[in-house]
């Protein structure tokens, strides 16, 4: 029995970092994954599928790991779901603007698998500098978040600088909280323009799309998809959390 959980384990995270690994070249070097992602693996989307599941999996241990650091309550599970479902939904929406674009060769399995595998990279890189900004701010900022109106000092209270009235929870009226919120911003911002021109690279590589199609299709894709899912997401958060 130890040598079959060993051998589980051993597998476990040689899978983690091998999505590490896949993770880190689409990041920093998207023109070597491109170059080496054809029909045949851009069509396989199951193994893409497995690849962000992974990827999904270890954004919530990042999460675990700083609530148990700075005992918050793990309570912005929903939120992560916003990125989760834009990264998730993505494939369709860009196929749908592709074809839109009359994008020569594009098929719907290609263009799943590629934003399967872009978003879960950008997913990684996009918490992990959150959660580095995150950790600062607690640091920083740690005396007033526990003296906070803020019952369980969730992550969203010390974004707002303390102040979650649409949560009944009162404003601060002294100290500060929260200073990362602007630069959180513009690590999305970020992610959102440094992934783009990635996916264009691979779907560039793959199948000869045009790198402004590409633009233009995920474009259309964040302005529809990011907006409804922050907004089905932050009701569900209201009702969990009021």
């Amino acid at each position: 029995m130890p040598g079959t959980i060993g051998r589980w384990l051993s597998a476990q995270a040689s899978q983690r970092l091998s999505v590490l690994s896949t993770a880190s070249r689409i990041t920093f070097r998207p023109l070597a994954f491109a170059g080496g992602f054809g029909h045949d693996a851009g069509a396989d989307v199951v193994a893409a599928g497995r690849y962000f599941l992974t990827c999904v999996g270890i954004v919530l241990a990042i999460e675990a790991i700083f609530s148990f650091a700075f005992s918050t309550a793990f309570s912005d599970l929903v939120h992560h779901s916003f990125p989760v479902l834009v990264a998730l939904l993505g494939g369709f929406t860009m196929y749908a603007f592709l074809k839109l674009l009359l994008t020569p060769n594009i098929h719907l399995a290609g263009t799943l698998a590629s934003t399967l595998y872009v978003g879960g990279a950008a997913l990684l890189f996009m918490i992990t500098c959150i959660f580095l900004l995150l950790t600062v701010d607690f640091l920083v900022s740690y005396e007033s978040i526990k003296d906070s109106p803020c019952t369980h000092r969730t992550i969203m209270c010390l974004l707002s600088g303390g102040s979650l009235t649409q949560y009944d929870v009162p404003s601060r009226q002294s100290g500060t909280l929260g200073m990362s919120s602007p630069f959180i911003f513009l690590v999305m911002l970020g992610t959102v323009v440094h992934f783009s021109r990635a996916l264009a690279k691979v779907l560039k590589a793959g199948w000869a799309v045009a790198p402004w199609r590409t633009y233009v299709a995920a474009a259309f894709s964040f302005v529809l998809l990011a907006p409804a899912s922050l907004l089905i997401i932050n009701a569900i958060y209201r009702l969990l959390y009021r």
